[in-house]
């Protein structure tokens, strides 16, 4: 859970200090992680949703073990 914290803050702290795009690479790189947990996924799209309220972006956030999307 820990490491899952980190990813969460770290790409909090991108947002703020770099931008969106800066920021989802961060979650592309967390996503590729071997054992990233669904909490990096939900704070993205959370993310996604409260500071750009684009929803196609937080709608579409899919895990890549299952073929559903996650619907926030």
């Amino acid at each position: 859970m820990e490491r899952a914290l980190s990813w969460i803050l770290y790409q909090r702290f991108v947002r703020r200090a770099k931008g969106t795009q800066d920021s989802r690479q961060v979650f592309i790189r967390a996503r590729k992680w071997a054992d990233c947990p669904w909490q990096v996924y939900v704070a993205s799209a959370l993310m996604e949703w409260e500071y750009g309220r684009e929803e196609k972006a937080s709608i579409h956030t899919t895990h890549p073990k299952t073929t559903q999307s996650l619907r926030y």
